[in-house]
């Protein structure tokens, strides 16, 4: 997996040697995997969580991840919000996108990252394209706004 994974981030010139990327982690094994990997081909890295206070082992994922950060010496940062109460007039999903993204460039700015990692399937990038597309932005879409 290690060789997979550093091959794709060469072939694409996904992260350059004096990089530091922010992985956006949170707990599950996709993120931890992507963790995992971006250590362990010895890239600088910071670990931003967010606890969205939404599931009942939100707490337990959270040390999970700080734990790991602790272990490993990998700066932890970790924002915890109830979701529920600040989405008004927005779904869940989108309320949760914007705390995640906000996070993530207020923490790359702290720390001098340059690059975000975050642990993406085919489901999360289709939900991305379509959100896009509703809200008339295309592909892309910068989380700066």
């Amino acid at each position: 997996m290690k060789n997979k994974v550093l091959n794709t981030i060469n072939k694409y010139n996904l992260i350059e040697e004096d990089d530091k990327v922010l992985v956006g982690v949170s707990g599950g094994p996709d993120s931890m995997a992507l963790l995992h990997v971006l250590k362990e081909l010895g890239y600088s890295l910071c670990v931003a969580h967010i606890n969205h206070g939404l599931r009942e082992n939100a707490l337990l994922e959270e040390q999970y991840v700080a734990e790991y950060c602790a272990e490993n010496h990998i700066p932890f940062f970790v924002k915890r919000v109830k979701l529920k109460e600040i989405a008004s007039g927005m779904t869940i999903e989108e309320a949760g996108r914007k705390v995640r993204y906000d996070f993530f460039y207020e923490v790359m700015q702290q720390e001098n990252c340059t690059k975000i990692a975050t642990a993406h399937n085919s489901n999360d990038n289709a939900e991305t394209v379509i959100m896009n597309m509703v809200r008339g932005s295309g592909l892309k879409r910068s989380y700066r706004d």
